[in-house]
């Protein structure tokens, strides 16, 4: 006697195949500009939540890992932030340091044009839902259980339209 599997069935196995493909199921557009921040989501091709396998299949090894127990890992201004196990990216930042230029960062672009660089007034141009404040050292952005923070200068002390920022992160929960 033949048994037929229910179509919803099969429809549930293919859901959990692509959840445990290498992405987790959450890769960014392989079409995607290397240099495109979608706030709550992914810097270039990489995705919040994705394992650490797509990471260096996407973009290779890291070229350095930062000074923090993090792990940061370093590709020029960006820095991929992955979980303690190392197995997924928990948060992700563009910014100027070990050794990334300033220009290096400013390439990384939302699709509003905000980059290190952008003063407070064009976030807030660019995304109104975003709470900026001294307090929050710039602006966040919320999205879900994902948070994109437009970030100034620790130095800064007084916050106006044209403060520019310093960083752009974008964290899950726990990053």
């Amino acid at each position: 006697m033949e048994r037929r599997i229910p179509v919803a069935a099969v429809a549930l196995i293919c859901a959990l195949a692509c959840l445990a493909a290498p992405t987790g199921g959450l890769a960014a557009s392989a079409t995607a500009p290397a240099d495109l921040i979608v706030p709550g989501h992914s810097i270039g091709k990489i995705v919040i939540g994705e394992n650490t396998g797509a990471v260096i299949g996407a973009i290779g090894r890291p070229g350095r890992l930062g000074p923090d127990a993090g792990p940061e890992w370093i590709y020029g201004a960006l820095q991929v932030d992955v979980n303690s196990e190392g197995l997924s990216v928990v948060a992700l930042e563009v910014v100027a340091q070990y050794g990334a230029t300033k220009a290096a960062a400013e390439r990384y672009r939302t699709r509003a044009g905000i980059h290190v660089g952008s003063t407070i007034g064009a976030v807030e141009k660019a995304y109104p839902a975003a709470k900026c404040s001294i307090r929050n050292h710039g602006c966040q952005l919320v999205s879900g259980t994902r948070t994109t923070y437009f970030i100034i200068a620790t130095s800064v002390r007084k916050l106006s339209a044209s403060t520019a920022l310093n960083a752009i992160q974008i964290a899950g929960i726990g990053g």
